[in-house]
Protein backbone atom coordinates (compact mmCIF):
# COMPACT_ATOMS: atom_id res chain seq x y z
CA UNK A 1 0.00 0.00 0.00
CA UNK A 2 1.15 3.49 -0.75
CA UNK A 3 0.34 6.60 1.24
CA UNK A 4 2.35 9.77 1.68
CA UNK A 5 2.53 11.23 5.18
CA UNK A 6 0.40 14.24 4.28
CA UNK A 7 -1.67 12.65 1.54
CA UNK A 8 -5.41 12.07 1.95
CA UNK A 9 -5.16 9.08 -0.40
CA UNK A 10 -4.45 5.40 0.14
CA UNK A 11 -3.74 3.29 -2.97
CA UNK A 12 -3.13 -0.43 -3.31
CA UNK A 13 -3.46 -3.19 -5.85
CA UNK A 14 -5.56 -6.30 -5.30
CA UNK A 15 -4.62 -9.82 -6.35
CA UNK A 16 -7.45 -11.89 -7.82
CA UNK A 17 -7.52 -15.50 -6.54
CA UNK A 18 -10.82 -16.63 -8.05
CA UNK A 19 -12.90 -15.24 -10.91
CA UNK A 20 -15.48 -12.55 -10.24
CA UNK A 21 -18.92 -13.36 -11.70
CA UNK A 22 -19.99 -9.99 -13.06
CA UNK A 23 -23.29 -8.92 -14.62
CA UNK A 24 -21.47 -6.37 -16.81
CA UNK A 25 -18.48 -8.53 -17.74
CA UNK A 26 -18.69 -7.56 -21.42
CA UNK A 27 -18.03 -3.90 -20.69
CA UNK A 28 -14.50 -2.53 -20.99
CA UNK A 29 -12.85 -2.13 -17.63
CA UNK A 30 -15.33 -4.36 -15.77
CA UNK A 31 -13.95 -5.15 -12.33
CA UNK A 32 -14.89 -4.95 -8.66
CA UNK A 33 -17.52 -2.29 -8.11
CA UNK A 34 -16.93 0.38 -5.48
CA UNK A 35 -20.70 0.37 -4.93
CA UNK A 36 -20.33 -3.19 -3.56
CA UNK A 37 -16.96 -2.91 -1.85
CA UNK A 38 -17.47 0.36 0.09
CA UNK A 39 -20.71 -0.59 1.92
CA UNK A 40 -19.13 -3.90 2.93
CA UNK A 41 -15.97 -2.17 4.14
CA UNK A 42 -18.07 0.40 6.04
CA UNK A 43 -20.01 -2.36 7.80
CA UNK A 44 -16.78 -4.22 8.61
CA UNK A 45 -15.10 -1.15 10.12
CA UNK A 46 -18.18 -0.22 12.13
CA UNK A 47 -18.49 -3.76 13.51
CA UNK A 48 -14.79 -3.81 14.46
CA UNK A 49 -14.38 -0.29 15.82
CA UNK A 50 -17.87 0.95 16.73
CA UNK A 51 -16.79 4.52 15.95
CA UNK A 52 -18.67 7.36 17.62
CA UNK A 53 -16.99 10.38 16.00
CA UNK A 54 -19.57 12.32 14.02
CA UNK A 55 -17.07 13.38 11.36
CA UNK A 56 -16.40 9.74 10.44
CA UNK A 57 -19.88 9.45 8.96
CA UNK A 58 -21.42 10.99 5.87
CA UNK A 59 -24.71 11.01 7.74
CA UNK A 60 -25.73 9.23 10.92
CA UNK A 61 -28.86 7.20 10.44
CA UNK A 62 -30.24 3.89 9.29
CA UNK A 63 -27.81 3.44 6.40
CA UNK A 64 -24.51 4.46 7.92
CA UNK A 65 -21.81 5.33 5.39
CA UNK A 66 -18.30 6.33 6.38
CA UNK A 67 -16.87 9.59 5.10
CA UNK A 68 -14.42 8.63 2.35
CA UNK A 69 -14.48 7.98 -1.39
CA UNK A 70 -13.37 4.88 -3.24
CA UNK A 71 -12.29 4.42 -6.84
CA UNK A 72 -11.44 1.07 -8.44
CA UNK A 73 -9.63 0.74 -11.77
CA UNK A 74 -9.43 -2.51 -13.72
CA UNK A 75 -6.08 -4.12 -14.44
CA UNK A 76 -6.22 -7.30 -16.50
CA UNK A 77 -5.18 -10.49 -14.71
CA UNK A 78 -6.16 -13.10 -17.31
CA UNK A 79 -2.53 -13.95 -18.11
CA UNK A 80 -2.14 -15.40 -14.59
CA UNK A 81 -4.98 -17.88 -15.10
CA UNK A 82 -5.24 -21.06 -17.15
CA UNK A 83 -7.40 -21.07 -20.32
CA UNK A 84 -10.13 -23.20 -18.68
CA UNK A 85 -10.51 -20.57 -15.94
CA UNK A 86 -11.72 -17.92 -18.37
CA UNK A 87 -15.06 -19.48 -19.42
CA UNK A 88 -17.92 -19.69 -16.94
CA UNK A 89 -19.20 -22.82 -18.73
CA UNK A 90 -16.23 -24.70 -17.28
CA UNK A 91 -17.56 -24.14 -13.75
CA UNK A 92 -20.50 -26.54 -13.31
CA UNK A 93 -21.09 -25.23 -9.78
CA UNK A 94 -22.59 -22.12 -11.45
CA UNK A 95 -26.10 -22.75 -12.83
CA UNK A 96 -27.09 -19.21 -13.81
CA UNK A 97 -27.31 -17.60 -17.22
CA UNK A 98 -26.27 -14.33 -18.78
CA UNK A 99 -23.17 -13.72 -16.67
CA UNK A 100 -19.48 -14.03 -17.38
CA UNK A 101 -16.21 -14.13 -15.51
CA UNK A 102 -13.92 -11.19 -14.83
CA UNK A 103 -10.24 -11.75 -14.09
CA UNK A 104 -8.90 -8.49 -12.73
CA UNK A 105 -6.14 -7.31 -10.37
CA UNK A 106 -7.70 -3.89 -9.77
CA UNK A 107 -6.08 -0.83 -8.27
CA UNK A 108 -8.09 0.69 -5.40
CA UNK A 109 -7.75 4.32 -4.36
CA UNK A 110 -9.36 5.60 -1.18
CA UNK A 111 -9.61 9.34 -0.60
CA UNK A 112 -10.29 10.47 2.96
CA UNK A 113 -9.68 13.87 4.59
CA UNK A 114 -10.11 12.53 8.13
CA UNK A 115 -6.64 11.30 9.20
CA UNK A 116 -7.69 8.88 11.95
CA UNK A 117 -10.37 7.31 9.73
CA UNK A 118 -7.84 6.87 6.93
CA UNK A 119 -5.42 5.29 9.40
CA UNK A 120 -8.14 2.89 10.60
CA UNK A 121 -8.87 1.88 7.00
CA UNK A 122 -5.18 1.22 6.38
CA UNK A 123 -4.92 -0.94 9.51
CA UNK A 124 -7.95 -3.11 8.72
CA UNK A 125 -8.17 -3.21 4.93
CA UNK A 126 -6.00 -6.34 4.47
CA UNK A 127 -8.09 -8.43 6.89
CA UNK A 128 -11.28 -7.11 5.30
CA UNK A 129 -10.40 -8.58 1.92
CA UNK A 130 -9.44 -11.90 3.51
CA UNK A 131 -12.87 -12.31 5.15
CA UNK A 132 -14.91 -10.96 2.21
CA UNK A 133 -15.75 -12.23 -1.28
CA UNK A 134 -17.60 -10.31 -3.98
CA UNK A 135 -20.01 -10.67 -6.87
CA UNK A 136 -22.40 -13.50 -7.70
CA UNK A 137 -21.91 -16.77 -5.80
CA UNK A 138 -19.43 -15.16 -3.45
CA UNK A 139 -20.46 -17.61 -0.70
CA UNK A 140 -19.14 -20.47 -2.84
CA UNK A 141 -15.71 -18.85 -3.22
CA UNK A 142 -16.02 -16.67 -6.33
CA UNK A 143 -14.74 -13.09 -6.23
CA UNK A 144 -11.82 -13.65 -3.84
CA UNK A 145 -9.15 -10.95 -3.59
CA UNK A 146 -6.29 -10.04 -1.26
CA UNK A 147 -3.97 -7.07 -1.22
CA UNK A 148 -0.99 -7.72 -3.45
CA UNK A 149 2.26 -8.39 -1.58
CA UNK A 150 0.31 -8.50 1.69
CA UNK A 151 -1.17 -12.02 1.75
CA UNK A 152 -0.38 -13.72 5.09
CA UNK A 153 0.43 -17.41 5.55
CA UNK A 154 -2.28 -20.04 5.93
CA UNK A 155 -2.17 -20.12 9.74
CA UNK A 156 -2.76 -16.36 9.91
CA UNK A 157 -5.56 -16.59 7.34
CA UNK A 158 -7.19 -19.31 9.45
CA UNK A 159 -6.93 -17.11 12.53
CA UNK A 160 -8.46 -14.09 10.77
CA UNK A 161 -11.38 -16.11 9.35
CA UNK A 162 -11.98 -18.02 12.58
CA UNK A 163 -12.07 -14.94 14.78
CA UNK A 164 -14.32 -13.04 12.41
CA UNK A 165 -16.92 -15.80 12.03
CA UNK A 166 -16.54 -17.70 15.35
CA UNK A 167 -15.79 -20.84 13.38
CA UNK A 168 -13.35 -23.66 13.05
CA UNK A 169 -11.43 -23.27 9.80
CA UNK A 170 -10.39 -26.10 7.50
CA UNK A 171 -8.00 -26.05 4.59
CA UNK A 172 -7.99 -27.99 1.34
CA UNK A 173 -4.83 -27.59 -0.74
CA UNK A 174 -5.51 -27.82 -4.47
CA UNK A 175 -2.74 -27.17 -6.96
CA UNK A 176 -3.76 -26.32 -10.50
CA UNK A 177 -6.52 -24.36 -12.16
CA UNK A 178 -9.36 -22.45 -10.54
CA UNK A 179 -11.74 -24.78 -12.36
CA UNK A 180 -10.25 -27.68 -10.40
CA UNK A 181 -10.57 -25.78 -7.12
CA UNK A 182 -14.26 -25.15 -7.73
CA UNK A 183 -14.80 -28.76 -8.71
CA UNK A 184 -13.50 -29.69 -5.24
CA UNK A 185 -15.75 -27.06 -3.62
CA UNK A 186 -18.74 -28.47 -5.50
CA UNK A 187 -17.88 -32.03 -4.44
CA UNK A 188 -17.67 -31.08 -0.78
CA UNK A 189 -20.83 -28.98 -0.84
CA UNK A 190 -22.93 -31.60 -2.64
CA UNK A 191 -21.90 -34.38 -0.28
CA UNK A 192 -22.45 -32.14 2.74
CA UNK A 193 -25.91 -30.78 1.90
CA UNK A 194 -27.71 -33.24 -0.36
CA UNK A 195 -25.54 -36.32 -0.90
CA UNK A 196 -24.38 -38.05 -4.07
CA UNK A 197 -26.88 -39.95 -6.21
CA UNK A 198 -26.25 -40.18 -9.95
CA UNK A 199 -28.95 -40.93 -12.55
CA UNK A 200 -27.57 -44.38 -13.43
CA UNK A 201 -27.85 -47.55 -11.35
CA UNK A 202 -24.09 -47.99 -11.16
CA UNK A 203 -23.33 -44.38 -10.18
CA UNK A 204 -21.79 -43.77 -6.73
CA UNK A 205 -24.27 -43.20 -3.93
CA UNK A 206 -23.76 -41.63 -0.53
CA UNK A 207 -26.24 -39.95 1.80
CA UNK A 208 -25.58 -36.32 2.57
CA UNK A 209 -23.81 -35.47 5.80
CA UNK A 210 -26.71 -33.24 6.85
CA UNK A 211 -29.18 -36.13 6.51
CA UNK A 212 -27.02 -38.52 8.53
CA UNK A 213 -26.12 -35.91 11.16
CA UNK A 214 -29.74 -35.00 11.84
CA UNK A 215 -30.95 -38.59 11.57
CA UNK A 216 -28.53 -39.58 14.35
CA UNK A 217 -30.17 -36.91 16.51
CA UNK A 218 -33.65 -38.32 15.88
CA UNK A 219 -34.66 -35.73 13.27
CA UNK A 220 -35.91 -36.70 9.81
CA UNK A 221 -35.59 -34.38 6.84
CA UNK A 222 -38.09 -32.74 4.53
CA UNK A 223 -37.17 -34.77 1.46
CA UNK A 224 -38.58 -38.01 2.85
CA UNK A 225 -41.76 -36.18 3.90
CA UNK A 226 -42.14 -34.77 0.38
CA UNK A 227 -41.82 -38.25 -1.12
CA UNK A 228 -44.52 -39.54 1.21
CA UNK A 229 -46.80 -36.58 0.62
CA UNK A 230 -46.58 -34.05 -2.19
CA UNK A 231 -44.24 -35.51 -4.82
CA UNK A 232 -44.01 -38.90 -6.47
CA UNK A 233 -40.60 -40.47 -5.74
CA UNK A 234 -38.43 -41.61 -8.61
CA UNK A 235 -38.04 -45.37 -8.34
CA UNK A 236 -34.36 -46.08 -7.71
CA UNK A 237 -32.35 -48.78 -6.03
CA UNK A 238 -31.99 -46.42 -3.04
CA UNK A 239 -35.64 -45.44 -2.45
CA UNK A 240 -36.53 -48.32 -0.11
CA UNK A 241 -33.65 -47.49 2.22
CA UNK A 242 -34.62 -43.81 2.10
CA UNK A 243 -38.17 -44.69 3.08
CA UNK A 244 -37.08 -46.98 5.89
CA UNK A 245 -34.69 -44.40 7.30
CA UNK A 246 -37.38 -41.74 7.19
CA UNK A 247 -39.57 -43.75 9.58
CA UNK A 248 -36.96 -43.96 12.34
CA UNK A 249 -36.69 -40.32 13.56
CA UNK A 250 -39.17 -39.11 16.13
CA UNK A 251 -39.71 -35.79 14.33
CA UNK A 252 -39.35 -34.32 10.85
CA UNK A 253 -38.00 -30.82 10.18
CA UNK A 254 -36.91 -28.63 7.29
CA UNK A 255 -33.30 -29.53 8.02
CA UNK A 256 -31.75 -28.17 4.83
CA UNK A 257 -32.77 -24.68 5.94
CA UNK A 258 -29.68 -24.54 8.16
CA UNK A 259 -27.51 -24.67 5.02
CA UNK A 260 -29.59 -22.22 3.00
CA UNK A 261 -33.27 -21.52 2.31
CA UNK A 262 -34.29 -21.73 -1.33
CA UNK A 263 -37.50 -20.69 -3.07
CA UNK A 264 -38.21 -24.13 -4.55
CA UNK A 265 -37.15 -27.76 -4.84
CA UNK A 266 -37.06 -29.90 -7.98
CA UNK A 267 -37.72 -33.64 -8.11
CA UNK A 268 -37.27 -35.53 -11.41
CA UNK A 269 -39.49 -38.43 -12.42
CA UNK A 270 -40.55 -40.50 -15.43
CA UNK A 271 -43.95 -41.05 -17.01
CA UNK A 272 -44.34 -44.78 -17.57
CA UNK A 273 -47.30 -46.31 -19.43
CA UNK A 274 -47.71 -49.45 -21.50
CA UNK A 275 -47.55 -48.58 -25.18
CA UNK A 276 -46.23 -45.06 -24.59
CA UNK A 277 -42.93 -44.49 -26.43
CA UNK A 278 -42.52 -40.72 -26.26
CA UNK A 279 -40.37 -38.61 -23.89
CA UNK A 280 -40.62 -39.68 -20.25
CA UNK A 281 -38.62 -37.31 -18.07
CA UNK A 282 -40.33 -34.47 -16.23
CA UNK A 283 -39.71 -32.35 -13.13
CA UNK A 284 -41.94 -31.85 -10.11
CA UNK A 285 -41.57 -28.51 -8.34
CA UNK A 286 -42.23 -27.70 -4.71
CA UNK A 287 -42.49 -24.02 -3.73
CA UNK A 288 -41.10 -22.93 -0.35
CA UNK A 289 -42.58 -20.02 1.59
CA UNK A 290 -42.31 -18.42 5.04
CA UNK A 291 -43.88 -15.32 6.54
CA UNK A 292 -40.57 -13.53 7.11
CA UNK A 293 -37.79 -15.57 5.47
CA UNK A 294 -37.64 -15.21 1.70
CA UNK A 295 -34.11 -16.46 1.10
CA UNK A 296 -31.24 -17.36 3.38
CA UNK A 297 -27.72 -17.83 2.06
CA UNK A 298 -25.82 -20.86 3.25
CA UNK A 299 -23.59 -20.15 6.27
CA UNK A 300 -21.08 -22.64 4.86
CA UNK A 301 -18.44 -20.50 3.15
CA UNK A 302 -15.31 -20.90 1.04
CA UNK A 303 -12.32 -18.59 0.56
CA UNK A 304 -9.89 -19.28 -2.27
CA UNK A 305 -6.38 -17.89 -1.76
CA UNK A 306 -3.45 -19.10 -3.89
CA UNK A 307 -3.52 -22.92 -3.87
CA UNK A 308 -5.76 -23.22 -0.81
CA UNK A 309 -9.50 -23.42 -0.18
CA UNK A 310 -10.50 -22.33 3.32
CA UNK A 311 -13.79 -23.77 4.63
CA UNK A 312 -15.68 -22.23 7.54
CA UNK A 313 -19.13 -21.34 8.89
CA UNK A 314 -20.72 -17.98 9.68
CA UNK A 315 -21.93 -18.91 13.17
CA UNK A 316 -23.89 -15.70 13.76
CA UNK A 317 -25.90 -16.34 10.60
CA UNK A 318 -27.05 -19.72 11.97
CA UNK A 319 -28.04 -18.17 15.32
CA UNK A 320 -30.14 -15.50 13.62
CA UNK A 321 -31.91 -18.07 11.44
CA UNK A 322 -32.83 -20.36 14.34
CA UNK A 323 -34.27 -17.40 16.27
CA UNK A 324 -36.88 -16.77 13.53
CA UNK A 325 -40.37 -17.99 14.45
CA UNK A 326 -42.91 -19.62 12.16
CA UNK A 327 -43.24 -22.72 10.03
CA UNK A 328 -42.29 -23.21 6.39
CA UNK A 329 -45.00 -24.06 3.86
CA UNK A 330 -44.28 -26.43 0.95
CA UNK A 331 -46.70 -26.39 -2.00
CA UNK A 332 -46.57 -28.68 -5.02
CA UNK A 333 -46.74 -26.53 -8.12
CA UNK A 334 -48.33 -28.09 -11.20
CA UNK A 335 -48.20 -25.77 -14.20
CA UNK A 336 -50.89 -25.77 -16.84
CA UNK A 337 -49.55 -23.64 -19.73
CA UNK A 338 -51.74 -21.39 -21.85
CA UNK A 339 -50.61 -23.32 -24.90
CA UNK A 340 -48.33 -26.23 -25.65
CA UNK A 341 -44.92 -26.05 -27.30
CA UNK A 342 -43.49 -28.19 -30.07
CA UNK A 343 -40.20 -30.08 -29.96
CA UNK A 344 -37.44 -30.06 -32.60
CA UNK A 345 -39.30 -32.68 -34.62
CA UNK A 346 -42.37 -30.43 -34.65
CA UNK A 347 -44.23 -32.83 -32.37
CA UNK A 348 -46.52 -31.59 -29.63
CA UNK A 349 -44.84 -31.64 -26.22
CA UNK A 350 -47.27 -33.44 -23.92
CA UNK A 351 -47.88 -32.59 -20.28
CA UNK A 352 -45.92 -35.44 -18.72
CA UNK A 353 -46.32 -34.30 -15.11
CA UNK A 354 -50.07 -33.87 -15.53
CA UNK A 355 -50.36 -37.18 -17.36
CA UNK A 356 -48.62 -38.95 -14.48
CA UNK A 357 -50.87 -37.20 -11.97
CA UNK A 358 -53.97 -38.33 -13.89
CA UNK A 359 -52.66 -41.88 -14.19
CA UNK A 360 -51.85 -42.17 -10.47
CA UNK A 361 -55.40 -41.08 -9.64
CA UNK A 362 -57.11 -43.38 -12.17
CA UNK A 363 -58.39 -40.52 -14.31
CA UNK A 364 -58.00 -42.75 -17.35
CA UNK A 365 -60.62 -41.15 -19.59
CA UNK A 366 -59.14 -37.66 -19.32
CA UNK A 367 -55.63 -39.09 -19.63
CA UNK A 368 -56.57 -40.79 -22.89
CA UNK A 369 -57.82 -37.46 -24.26
CA UNK A 370 -54.57 -35.76 -23.30
CA UNK A 371 -52.51 -38.45 -25.00
CA UNK A 372 -54.56 -38.14 -28.20
CA UNK A 373 -53.90 -34.40 -28.55
CA UNK A 374 -52.25 -33.38 -31.83
CA UNK A 375 -52.56 -29.60 -31.71
CA UNK A 376 -53.21 -26.65 -29.43
CA UNK A 377 -56.78 -26.67 -30.76
CA UNK A 378 -57.23 -30.10 -29.17
CA UNK A 379 -55.61 -28.83 -26.00
CA UNK A 380 -57.92 -25.84 -25.67
CA UNK A 381 -60.96 -28.15 -25.83
CA UNK A 382 -59.97 -29.90 -22.61
CA UNK A 383 -57.88 -27.25 -20.86
CA UNK A 384 -60.68 -26.02 -18.60
CA UNK A 385 -61.46 -29.58 -17.48
CA UNK A 386 -57.77 -30.20 -16.85
CA UNK A 387 -57.51 -27.04 -14.77
CA UNK A 388 -60.40 -28.10 -12.52
CA UNK A 389 -59.08 -31.63 -12.17
CA UNK A 390 -55.53 -30.49 -11.32
CA UNK A 391 -56.92 -28.24 -8.62
CA UNK A 392 -58.52 -31.28 -6.99
CA UNK A 393 -55.63 -33.70 -7.51
CA UNK A 394 -52.74 -31.46 -6.45
CA UNK A 395 -51.58 -32.64 -2.99
CA UNK A 396 -52.23 -30.47 0.05
CA UNK A 397 -49.37 -28.34 1.41
CA UNK A 398 -46.91 -29.62 4.02
CA UNK A 399 -45.87 -27.52 7.01
CA UNK A 400 -42.53 -28.01 8.75
CA UNK A 401 -40.44 -26.28 11.41
CA UNK A 402 -36.70 -25.78 11.33
CA UNK A 403 -34.57 -27.76 13.79
CA UNK A 404 -34.57 -26.03 17.18
CA UNK A 405 -30.84 -26.50 17.67
CA UNK A 406 -27.89 -26.81 15.31
CA UNK A 407 -24.24 -26.80 16.37
CA UNK A 408 -22.60 -25.55 13.18
CA UNK A 409 -19.03 -26.31 14.17
CA UNK A 410 -19.87 -29.83 15.34
CA UNK A 411 -21.65 -30.41 12.04
CA UNK A 412 -18.74 -29.01 10.02
CA UNK A 413 -16.39 -31.43 11.77
CA UNK A 414 -18.69 -34.31 10.73
CA UNK A 415 -18.91 -32.97 7.17
CA UNK A 416 -15.12 -32.86 6.80
CA UNK A 417 -14.74 -36.36 8.26
CA UNK A 418 -17.41 -37.76 5.91
CA UNK A 419 -15.81 -36.09 2.91
CA UNK A 420 -12.32 -37.33 3.73
CA UNK A 421 -13.65 -40.86 4.25
CA UNK A 422 -15.57 -41.03 0.94
CA UNK A 423 -13.71 -38.65 -1.38
CA UNK A 424 -11.64 -41.18 -3.33
CA UNK A 425 -14.53 -43.60 -3.93
CA UNK A 426 -17.02 -40.87 -4.88
CA UNK A 427 -14.89 -38.36 -6.75
CA UNK A 428 -11.82 -40.30 -7.93
CA UNK A 429 -9.57 -37.29 -7.47
CA UNK A 430 -10.48 -34.98 -4.65
CA UNK A 431 -8.10 -33.42 -2.16
CA UNK A 432 -8.09 -34.14 1.57
CA UNK A 433 -9.23 -31.47 4.02
CA UNK A 434 -7.22 -30.62 7.15
CA UNK A 435 -8.18 -28.75 10.30
CA UNK A 436 -6.39 -25.42 10.35
CA UNK A 437 -7.91 -23.78 13.41
CA UNK A 438 -10.28 -24.98 16.13
CA UNK A 439 -13.18 -22.78 17.09
CA UNK A 440 -12.48 -20.39 20.01
CA UNK A 441 -8.73 -21.06 19.71
CA UNK A 442 -7.72 -17.43 20.14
Amino acid sequence: MTQKATSPKLSFQLLCHSPLIHFQANEDGATLRASEVKPKLDAYLISKLNPTKREWYVQLGKNQALNYRMKIIHKDASSRFKPEDKNIQNFPIFYGKGKKLVLSDPVVTITCFIPDLLKAIEEHIADFFIVTNFGTMQHKGFGSFTIKENTPDSQKIGQILGERYESAVYRMKVAGSCRLKFQNIQNFYRLTKSGINGPNADDPYCKGTLFSYMHDKGIGNEKARFKNGIVKPLATKHFESDEANAKTPSSVCYVRAVLGVTSNFSFPNNFERTGYTGPKRYVQRVLVSHKTIKRYASPLRFKVIDDSIYIYLVSDSIKRLLNVKGRFTFNRRVNLPKQLDFDRRNQLMLLLEIMDLLQDNNENELLAEVMRMKSNKDYMKIRERLEKKIRVLTPNPIYLDMPKNFDGNDFLREAVANYNHNREELFNRSEEIFLLREVNNR
